[in-house]
């Protein structure tokens, strides 16, 4: 499939390929559509995580980053402060850490270089997170935007300075400038003290004592009423594969009301998409689907746990507007109850070609497939969760401070 876009601005190219990288990631394959109340699910419970999230370090290595392009006077404008950002500094991270082989796991860059660099930057992939856990305190701003924004307070700073120059020394109006600066940076982020010459030096993919201590302090205070706080409040350390309802039927009791609503939602919601994604697998593969016999009839032995799901108060317990998705989640619901395969796998096929019409449709062109896509269960981004509580675990145990 090809996408194009007109390129007005630097920001709506970033834009666009953003939502490219959303289409391709791991675990973002959404035939029929249900990806709207899978990631209201996944705000909910861990906001401010993506599924292409690596490691907790990103949460300071971006930061740092940006800073430090900001500190380097010459860059007069915005293309020339994020290109040293994404292609210079966030490169030169990922070289460093890729040089330690017990290191490389989760370093974003490290099977594309030295020949190539990633097209999703690690400042884009962690942006809204910094904001949503208050690292980044300004809520309303892009990272475009605050660039923009630090480069207007330097030029007005450096008028204000120009003019008093009369009045001061030399060496004085300096070192009012590098003040100056580090107090107006002081309003955008919420940091703890790192070494600003020399973070790169030694950098390591695992978090320090400090940062896991502020990430966790920044989780806690920013994430109120989300599983991901409960967690980490209740130092719960978690299997990266573990699944979703495992997880939180062992601790389901110690949940707060609101939270067992949600999660007794999402397993079942959890339930019906496998029913669904199964069966679009077998329309898929045909006589090729026989390996996925098991599979429905494990998924299937669960069908009727789905006379307590109800959409419309699912739709509403998420705030999300009723839309064909809910039409067709209600249709997939009583057509299983009833075991009315026949006309569920032609509801299946409906739906995907009203999603993206009958040339782009797999089910209406599925000569070519050897394979099932769209087959696993959803975790609504525990996964992600799981590899930032462990990072931060793990770095509270560190000597180092």
């Amino acid at each position: 499939m090809e996408i194009g876009w007109i390129d007005f601005s630097d920001t709506d190219r970033k834009k666009a390929l953003n939502v490219i990288a959303l289409l391709n990631d791991e675990g973002a394959v959404d035939e029929i559509g249900i990806g709207i109340v899978r990631d209201a699910f996944a705000d909910r419970f861990f906001p401010g995580t993506s599924t292409i999230q690596t490691r907790a370090k990103y949460f300071f290595i971006v930061p740092y980053a940006i800073k430090k392009a900001l500190q380097i006077k010459s860059l007069e404008n915005y293309k020339l402060v994020l290109s040293e950002i994404e292609n210079n500094i966030e490169k030169d991270c990922a070289k460093k850490l890729k040089k330690s082989t017990n290191e490389r796991e989760g370093v974003i860059g490290a099977r594309s270089l030295p020949k190539s660099w990633v097209s999703r930057k690690p400042s884009s992939i962690y942006w809204n997170g910094l904001k949503t856990f208050g690292i980044f305190t300004k809520l309303h701003l892009s990272l475009a935007e605050y660039i923009h924004l630090e480069l207007e307070n330097r030029k007005k700073f450096a008028n204000q300075n120009t003019k008093s120059k009369n009045k001061t020394d030399n060496d004085a109006s300096d070192f009012d400038d590098d003040d100056a600066g580090k107090e107006r940076s002081a309003t955008f982020w919420n940091l703890p003290e790192y070494d600003e010459q020399n973070w790169m030096k030694e950098l390591k993919i695992n978090l320090t004592k400090a940062e896991a201590g502020h990430l966790r302090k920044m989780i806690s205070e920013n994430l109120q009423g989300s599983l991901f706080k409960f967690l980490l409040d209740n130092n719960i350390k978690l299997k990266e594969n573990a699944p979703f309802e495992s997880v939180f039927e062992q601790i389901f009791d110690k949940l707060s009301p609101e939270n067992q609503e949600l999660v007794r939602l999402a397993n079942l919601f959890n339930i019906l998409v496998c029913l669904c994604r199964t069966r679009y697998n077998i329309i898929l593969l045909g006589e090729n689907s026989f390996g996925l016999k098991d599979k429905w009839d494990g998924y299937f032995q669960r069908v009727q746990e789905l006379e307590n799901l109800d959409i419309e108060h699912l739709f509403k317990t998420l705030k999300l507007p009723v839309t064909g998705t809910t039409v067709f989640l209600n249709n997939a619901k009583r057509l299983l109850l009833e075991n009315d395969i026949q006309d569920l796998d032609y509801e299946i096929i409906k739906r995907e070609r009203n999603l993206k019409g009958e040339k782009r449709a797999k089910l209406l062109n599925k000569n070519s497939y050897t394979e099932p896509v769209a087959q696993y269960e959803l975790d609504y981004r525990l996964k992600t969760a799981i590899k930032i509580l462990n990072d931060i675990y793990q770095g509270e145990e560190q000597e180092n401070v």
